[in-house]
């Protein structure tokens, strides 16, 4: 493999522009790029300069944001980005474990492919008012399954945390 080829497949954030004041990275190397939980970029300091006095539009698409919802960018790809912000936010509400379902894998199996059924609409934007409705409809009917299940999953990572100190 060529050094150039080695170069491309190695992700870069040097050519990232700001949407909102055109400055560029690779000019300016101390800038720093944030996502919104819109998955628009923008530097700091445009943030810094829409969201000084609270809740705004995103300039991009309108939707209100605050600058502490801003965080930086983990990937350079924005999908991936979504996808995993999704995995979080899903993953917290459709956290049911196996022992759930008695044991039966099946029930187990189709449960695991309605939540990435609803993290793949979220993340593709297919029908999500929908898929939205369907999660706070969940959320509602299983509150005291997703606290239970979230308790057992503290417990777990104490646990895991203290066999290897």
């Amino acid at each position: 493999m060529s050094k150039e080829n080695v170069q491309q497949a190695i992700p870069s954030f040097e050519n990232v522009v700001c949407p909102i004041c055109k400055s560029q990275k690779y000019l300016n190397p101390n800038m720093k790029i944030l996502v919104s939980p819109c998955f628009h970029k923008m530097c700091e300091s445009c943030i810094n300069r829409l969201y000084t006095h609270g809740a705004a539009p995103c300039p991009i698409c309108k939707a209100i944001l605050r600058k502490t919802y801003f965080v930086p960018q983990t990937f350079e790809n924005l999908y991936v980005e979504k996808e995993v912000q999704i995995r979080k936010k899903v993953g917290k509400l459709f956290n049911k474990r196996l022992e759930d379902f008695g044991g039966d894998l099946r029930k187990y199996n189709d449960y695991l492919e309605v939540v990435e059924e609803i993290m793949f609409n979220l993340a593709n934007n297919i029908d999500v008012k929908e898929t939205n409705e369907k999660i706070e409809k969940w959320r509602i009917e299983n509150q005291a399954l997703i606290t239970t299940n979230a308790a057992k999953q503290v417990i777990i990572i104490i646990y895991s945390k203290s066999i290897f100190i």
